[in-house]
């Protein structure tokens, strides 16, 4: 139930800002402030949500973020990237990587985030390489379509095979380009991010992911979805977890036995924060 609320009201949020704007410019500007100005709260809640409905040994996690430190990563720097024409999304990747993980605990202990701009730099610029090639190849494609479309509307025939070839190689294109761009950016940043988190002041952790791997199985698990008309969804999930979990680890400083029947103590704590503090899962993705 805490998720289907949670569901209608982004649905709800979604149909006021797209209907708002067909009816006037002044209103939509007013449901875009209004949907942005409720936004931190969503994430902060979401993200809370779902840091107290995992659980490892039967210890809840939880989330102490608030919606003020929200504003920064999630409106303010988000805006401040698209003015900067995106030259500055790894120092929005950071700042969202340290608001989540540093307000994120589990029986009392904090997770510690953090790493040199350089680091996020370096995926960024070879995936913004790869995107001006991206887009050379499809700014040719384009300028064939409008010579194909030209000869074809001389033909009298604007939908001609030539037409059709075109705009299908231009969707074929950018499959085959921005899908894969985005698979081996999001593997080689989620490797800098947990190589970089810390709990307990001692405990690090470890992601391994091999990008080039993570897009064979992110490719293979979109034609399977597509071929079973969706049937096959929760198969595909379920393996792209599997190898996410094989490639993350967690580098002791210590005996975590010992560390685990510290925290038991604490489990009935986390669990009464949680029952006090309610909270619905809005579904967004972090």
């Amino acid at each position: 139930m805490q998720i289907l609320i949670g569901r209608l009201i982004v649905l709800a949020l979604i149909i006021v800002l797209n209907v708002s704007q067909f009816i006037h410019i002044g209103l939509y500007l007013v449901a875009l402030l209004g949907f942005l100005a409720v936004l931190p709260f969503l994430v902060t809640r979401s993200l809370r949500f779902n840091a107290r409905m995992s659980s490892y040994r039967n210890v809840r996690l939880d989330f102490v973020g608030r919606v003020s430190q929200a504003i920064w990563p999630v409106i303010v720097l988000p805006i401040l990237v698209v003015l900067s024409l995106y030259t500055t999304t790894p120092f929005l990747e950071r700042a969202f990587k340290r608001f989540v993980a540093n307000n994120h605990r589990y029986g009392g202990k904090a997770f510690h985030f953090d790493v040199k701009i350089g680091k996020l730099y370096k995926p960024f610029l070879i995936v913004a390489g790869l995107t001006i090639v991206a887009f050379i190849i499809i700014g040719f494609l384009l300028t064939s379509i409008a010579q194909v479309f030209a000869r074809a509307l001389v033909e009298n025939n604007p939908f001609s095979i030539g037409f059709i070839i075109t705009i299908a190689a231009i969707y074929v294109v950018a499959f085959l380009i921005f899908i894969p761009l985005a698979v081996v950016y999001g593997a080689m940043v989620r490797n800098i991010y947990f190589s970089n988190t810390v709990f307990d002041g001692q405990h690090q952790f470890a992601s391994t992911l091999r990008p080039f791997k993570l897009l064979g199985i992110a490719l293979t698990n979109m034609v399977a979805i597509l071929l079973t008309f969706g049937l096959m969804i929760p198969w595909a999930r379920v393996r792209w977890a599997r190898y996410l979990a094989s490639c993350t680890a967690v580098v002791a400083n210590g005996d975590l036995e010992e560390f685990h029947h510290e925290l038991q103590s604490s489990e009935g704590v986390v669990s009464a924060e949680y029952l006090d503090g309610g909270g619905f899962d809005v579904g967004i993705g972090v």
